[in-house]
């Protein structure tokens, strides 16, 4: 009974809420619509912003250090493959193989992280615009919908 009781409030409250609504007139409601595409404009621009002067320098910047780090592995590696050459000429390789063998798939793979890296900035840098242009579209849209709702002297 408790459980019909409070769908019976929530019943109501939602009917008066329709009511109030009602009963406030259509100044009150157009402020309403005027205040939300505002906040709509709004969203938009610092969604732009945040793009701009955030997501994507910051993707950028963390890229490019990721490359630079992935760059010095693999150099650093290629020495170390070389040293493992210089000393299998001079002695047995035979102690070294595994060390020697461990180095290689480190390289091989560390060669692999930086082209996909490389390719991930090209990919970046080739869709900036176009998702800059998503950002201001969605911007001007916004304004479009605000524009609607405001008289012509605003």
């Amino acid at each position: 009974m408790r459980c019909v009781g409070a769908v019976a409030l929530l019943f109501c409250a939602l009917l008066a809420g329709q009511v109030g609504a009602a009963e406030e007139g259509p100044d009150v409601a157009r402020e309403r619509e005027v205040a939300a595409a505002r906040r709509q404009v709004e969203a938009a621009e610092l969604r732009l912003r945040r793009y701009v002067r955030v997501e994507h320098p910051l993707k950028l910047r963390t890229l490019e250090s990721q490359i630079k780090l992935t760059q010095i592995e693999v150099d650093r590696l290629r020495e170390l493959l070389a040293e493992y050459e210089q000393i299998a000429k001079n002695t047995v390789p035979a102690p070294l193989i595994v060390s020697r063998h461990a180095a290689e798939l480190a390289l091989t793979a560390a060669e692999l992280r930086l082209a996909d890296l490389d390719e991930e900035r090209l990919l970046l840098a080739r869709y900036h615009a176009d998702q800059r242009r998503l950002y201001e579209l969605d911007l001007e849209s916004a304004q479009a919908a605000l524009a609607t709702l405001l008289p012509n002297d605003e």
